[in-house]
Formats: structure tokens, C-alpha cells, sequence
């Protein structure tokens, strides 16, 4: 005869074990934050290496790496104007190990490809750097003001070859801006970030570029590359020779140009917690400062989901507006 056990023990049991299942396979967010990172994490720059946002984003990744417990490891995801890259950290498991560095770009995209790509569905975590736009040549070249080369822009429209990192770029948003109130028509050549498109135009592929101020900045010390012009409500104090865009044209480029790290907002909040501290700690050692400043760059150091909110909804709506003015979107 075959005996059975005890209702109460068969009980107990599946109440153990019930028990060890949910704390080994469901462990509470609180541990798993207590733990993180346990592995490194991954940071995409939707662009190429070599560029402002690799670069910057190389110093705030070293920068973060004292005050977490891995380290976070630069990936380079080129691509669709940001798309690319963008889109893998919006895919990936939503656990803190794969996060973004980037421009505003995520902002525009969202509009061009109609909601494609989505930066609501992300957190942008801090703002480390701010950066103007510029627009440059070669030291050699026959412009020497920011009139003449609009002059000769008139003259021969269409002709003269002039870069942007890509179509949904804030770079890109710049030409039409330039284009519209001086009634100039340049030839648009894209290129998969502002480095390959400074080589271009050492290499006399391009007649000019834009770019940004902190991209460039060691080829205008060097003596290859003279600014033209450059955005921003006043000169800038490293360039006070090079006229803004306002005093040349009476253009104002309706948004502003920086960078910073994103995370999905699907990551859990102890997580996000924990990458917002390393980062605002980052960004305030004199380190990290001394090593930007010496590279050209203008640090900035806006971190929290409370902070750059604000910033998110102010750069939005200015965008939206810039690229219906330019009939970019209905």
C-alpha cells in the first residue's frame, strides 16, 4: 500500500519552494541596484569615432568609471543620421548596461522618421557638454569673411560643396537657416560625422563646413581652418574675432547644441539612480574639466531627470518649429 504525506507537509513544501523561486529567479529591484553594475555597460555614440561625440563621449565614460564598479566601455554605432544607434539602446534589455551618448539628435529623428525613432522612451540623464555651431574653410581659401563666401554662394548657386553630418542632424538644421533669409543655395554633401567631413575638406573635397566650435578647435589652432561664423547670442571669448551668425545674416539657430547620456526609461529606477550619480560626479571632478577645456570643448554639467526635463521640453518645441519652417515636417 502505497503511503501518502501529510496534507500539511505537501503545503509547507510548495510554500518553500514557491519561497526560493521568486527570490532566485525575481530578485528585488532594490538588490539587483545594490549590485549594478556587475558587468561593464556598454555607451553607444551613434556616430563615428573620431567626432566631438566620441570624443566627449570617451571623456565622460572614463570619467564615470572611479565611482562605479565596472567600467563603461565606448561602442560606435554609425548610422542613419543617429538612427542607428539610437534605436540599439532603445531595443536593448532595460537593465542600465547599455546606455547613449548624444546630441539633441534623438529629438529631431523622432519627427523625421515619424516617430521611428522616439526619444520619450528614453531618460536623458545629464548633459555634460554645450557647444556652438560654426561654419569653416580651409586657411587658404579665398573667403576670408563670412559675406564673401555668401556673395560668392549667390553667384553660383548650387556650386559651392558644403558639409552636415547627416539628414535629421542639428548641423543639418543650420544650412536651410543659412539658406532662407540670404536667399543661397549650396550643394549639400552628408558625411557620418564632423571628423570624416574635416578630412574632406583638408583633402579640398569640400569648399566649406559645418561644424561644431569644439570639433574643430584643433584645426583652427593648427592654421588648416579659419571660422567664418559662428552661433550664439555673443562672440565667443576663445574666438572673438569670428562674428556670430546674428550679426552676419540676422540668423539665430533656434536651438542649442549638446551633449549627454541617455538611458531607456524602462530601466529601473535605482538603476537610473545609480548611472545619474556616477555621472554628476563625473562631470564635477576637475579632471574631467581640465581634460575638456584642453581638447577645445566647453564642459557643462546639468545631470537628473528632474533637471533636464526642462531642457528636453524647451529644445523640443523649438525644434518642432525649425523644421516646419523649413517644410521638413507638416
Amino acid at each position: 500500500m502505497t503511503r501518502h504525506a501529510p496534507v500539511s507537509k505537501i503545503l509547507f513544501l510548495l510554500v518553500v519552494a514557491s519561497f526560493f523561486a521568486v527570490i532566485g529567479f525575481h530578485r528585488p529591484t532594490d538588490a539587483v541596484a545594490a549590485d549594478f553594475p556587475t558587468k561593464p555597460i556598454s555607451m553607444i555614440v551613434p556616430f563615428q569615432a573620431g567626432g566631438g561625440t566620441d570624443v566627449v563621449g570617451r571623456m565622460i565614460a572614463n570619467a564615470m568609471e572611479p565611482f562605479l564598479p565596472n567600467k563603461v566601455i565606448v561602442v560606435n554605432k554609425p548610422g542613419g543620421a543617429g538612427i542607428t544607434g539610437i534605436q540599439e539602446v532603445v531595443v536593448s534589455k532595460p537593465d542600465g548596461y547599455t546606455i547613449l551618448f548624444t546630441t539633441g539628435t534623438p529629438i529631431i529623428q523622432t519627427y523625421m522618421t515619424k516617430g521611428r525613432v522616439d526619444y520619450k522612451k528614453l531618460h536623458l540623464l545629464g548633459a555634460v557638454n554645450k557647444d556652438w555651431f560654426a561654419v569653416g574653410v580651409l586657411q587658404k581659401s579665398k573667403w576670408k569673411t563670412f559675406g564673401e563666401l555668401i556673395q560668392d554662394a549667390k553667384a553660383n548657386p548650387g556650386k559651392i560643396r558644403i558639409s552636415h553630418p547627416g539628414v535629421g542632424t542639428t548641423q543639418h538644421l543650420v544650412l536651410p537657416m543659412i539658406e532662407r533669409p540670404t536667399g543661397v543655395k549650396f550643394q549639400y554633401v552628408p558625411f557620418a560625422g564632423n571628423h570624416p567631413a574635416h578630412i574632406a575638406l583638408l583633402g579640398g573635397h569640400l569648399e566649406a563646413v559645418v561644424t561644431m566650435v569644439g570639433d574643430v578647435s584643433a584645426l583652427v589652432k593648427s592654421g588648416d581652418v579659419r571660422l567664418l561664423a559662428v552661433s550664439g547670442e555673443s562672440r565667443l571669448k576663445d574666438y572673438p574675432d569670428v562674428p556670430t551668425l546674428m550679426e552676419t545674416i540676422g540668423v539665430d539657430t533656434g536651438h542649442s547644441h549638446w551633449r549627454g547620456v541617455w538611458a531607456q526609461k524602462a530601466v529601473p529606477e535605482p538603476v537610473l539612480t545609480i548611472l545619474e550619480g556616477a555621472i554628476q560626479k563625473a562631470a564635477d571632478t576637475q579632471g574631467y574639466k581640465d581634460v575638456m577645456t584642453k581638447a577645445g570643448y566647453t564642459y557643462d554639467n546639468i545631470v537628473g531627470r528632474n533637471k533636464t526635463v526642462a531642457r528636453l521640453e524647451k529644445e523640443d518645441k523649438a525644434i518642432q518649429e525649425a523644421l516646419r519652417g523649413l517644410k521638413l515636417i507638416d
